[in-house]
């Protein structure tokens, strides 16, 4: 079973479907919650649109994990394509093989978040910009953009290599399936 503290669910990262919990109570002289679940419960009862939304925070350091109530349901990751890129672009700035003023061609593919617009398709960034819509706003084609200059099997396999194994990059962002 897994425990549920104040109506959170603390929830197994490789879920699929529903599991058991059980109540538990705080004890009183423990150190005061790192987040605030209540104001994050806030935030996406405010702000969700409807839309399906799950949270699962790990903090290693106090060996404590945060969880939203539906934490128990496998759901589409988003953002989270942004870790294995940034992680493989912090490795070829640490051996070299590229710098935060590296030339990447911009590919505009399809309409979305950021402030790069579709007239822009073909210019040369800073990898440093590109790197900051991608983690400031989200931007998928910017996303992508990184995606084409590292390399899909690239990211892949760096991250491998380095004990990463469940990084598995597929397709671009906003690409179904099917035109992989």
């Amino acid at each position: 079973k897994v425990p549920v503290i104040k109506g959170l669910t603390i929830s197994k990262l490789n879920v699929g479907e529903p599991i058991e919990t059980e109540e538990i109570v705080q004890n009183p002289g423990t150190k005061k919650a790192l987040l605030d679940m209540d104001y994050l419960h806030t935030i996406i009862a405010t702000d969700a649109n409807n839309a399906d939304i799950s949270v699962c925070v790990v903090d290693v350091k106090n060996n404590a994990t945060y969880a939203t109530d539906n934490a128990e349901y496998s759901m589409s990751a988003s953002a989270l394509v942004n870790i294995p890129i940034l992680y493989t672009v912090a490795k070829e700035l640490e051996n070299g093989s590229c710098a935060w003023t590296s030339q990447v061609q911009f590919q505009y593919r399809k309409a979305g978040r950021g402030t790069i617009k579709k007239e822009q398709d073909g210019i040369y960034f800073d990898l440093d910009y590109l790197v900051r819509q991608m983690l400031n706003y989200s931007d998928n084609n910017a996303t992508n953009s990184l995606i084409d200059y590292l390399g899909r099997e690239y990211i892949n396999n760096a991250c491998n290599r380095n004990s990463f194994h469940s990084v598995d990059i597929q397709r671009y962002l906003g690409e179904s399936a099917e035109y992989k």
